[in-house]
């Protein structure tokens, strides 16, 4: 969505990110990062990849029927053509990726969402904002990770419901207080 925002800017007049992938070599090192510090040393790599995922996908105990019917919907096939076998490590056609040096042109009210343990960190997603500019805001959802609008349901429909109902009035710097957050 933001390739296409950056390509049509004159289509695109509000732009909602939520756990975006702006830059594979930052995803990547972020996950590295998050996945040092759950100290999983020894474990199987089946096992690993199911702490990563308990700790920043889904972080609900016992997982919504939404996530088993998003689970259901994905197609492993199209993931692995694009990203590759692993979140560690991206080897198919989004490999190169980095929107980093282009977001100053986004011309969008944009708005940045992402969960506090995300795989799209919090860190990285303020970055940015700050390369977007004025025109971005960026809400972080407590104790969400991935599927922040699984984890954290009503804080995001909230947080987008609220954005493009301010996002009509906005002259400049977003006021995330008017969402409630």
């Amino acid at each position: 969505m933001a390739q296409f925002a950056l390509q049509h800017p004159h289509r695109v007049s509000r732009l909602v990110l939520s756990s975006p992938l702006l830059s594979t070599a930052r995803w990547l090192a972020d996950s590295t990062f998050l996945l040092a510090a759950l100290k999983t040393e020894g474990q199987a790599p089946a096992e690993v990849v199911a702490v990563f995922d308990r700790h920043h996908f889904c972080r609900l105990p016992t997982p919504p029927e939404l996530l088993r019917r998003d689970q259901q919907r994905s197609n492993g096939h199209l993931y692995r053509t694009m990203w590759g076998e692993t979140e560690f490590r991206a080897n198919g056609l989004l490999a190169d990726v980095d929107l980093f040096p282009q977001l100053a042109s986004l011309q969008a009210f944009t708005l940045l969402l992402c969960g506090e343990h995300d795989t799209a960190t919090p860190h990285t997603l303020d970055q940015a904002r700050q390369c977007i500019g004025a025109n971005a805001a960026l809400v972080v959802l407590a104790n969400a990770g991935h599927k922040s609008y699984i984890d954290a349901h009503q804080a995001y429909l909230d947080a987008v419901n609220g954005f493009l109902a301010e996002a009509d009035g906005i002259q400049g710097r977003f006021d995330l207080s008017s969402f409630g957050l």
